[in-house]
């Protein structure tokens, strides 16, 4: 299950009520249906770490493999062999400025990856217009990857997204799951797969 707490996003000395970062999020990730979605930062958490990244993300059923419910809409619950396509957008973690252009993601060498409980390799996310093949006025540009659900993978996962950029700077965010055998919630969402 993918369970997201009311958290809001803060960039330094501005203040952001919930409304406008929903706003802002849609339209950097560029869904309607992204509005009515709880979307959590880690700003917070960024700055008492003193990360160089704060990462936004949010998760949605994929076209690939079997998928069992609408495509591209998030969701909390998926079966094996669906695809969970994982959306990422990155801000600059001393500014808050969001860096969501093709020139400054190269000119900072990004690299985006998610690592999931329990999988040997990190995926690695592309930096891309979405969606493709549509005119450049209805593109948004942001991070993201697909994995398709193995037939032997069921139960709740907790995974991490990585930032990291040419310079060594970096930013985490970890999804809530379990640790020294405590349930522990810093971004709170887990997966939650389903047997088919």
């Amino acid at each position: 299950m993918i369970v997201v707490s009311k958290l809001q996003a803060k960039p330094a000395g501005r203040k952001v009520d919930r409304r406008t970062f929903l706003k802002g999020a849609a339209a950097t990730l560029g869904g309607a249906a992204f509005l009515g979605s709880m979307v959590a930062s880690n700003f917070e958490a960024a700055a008492q770490t003193n990360q160089a990244w704060v990462i936004f993300s949010d998760i949605v059923r994929g076209s690939g493999g079997s998928p069992v419910g609408t495509l591209c809409v998030e969701t909390s619950v998926f079966t094996q062999g669906e695809q969970i396509v994982f959306r990422v957008v990155t801000y600059d973690g001393k500014t808050g400025a969001l860096v969501n252009t093709p020139d400054e993601i190269e000119a900072r060498g990004l690299k985006v990856t998610v690592e999931i409980e329990g999988q040997a390799s990190p995926l690695e996310l592309r930096f891309g217009a979405h969606p493709p093949k549509t005119p450049a006025a209805d593109q948004h540009f942001y991070w993201a990857t697909g994995w398709l659900i193995p037939p032997n993978v069921s139960g709740k996962l907790s995974y991490t997204i990585k930032v990291e950029d040419k310079d060594g700077g970096k930013g985490i965010l970890e999804i809530a799951g379990f640790k020294d055998g405590k349930y522990f919630d810093p971004f709170p969402a887990l997966l939650s797969i389903q047997k088919a």
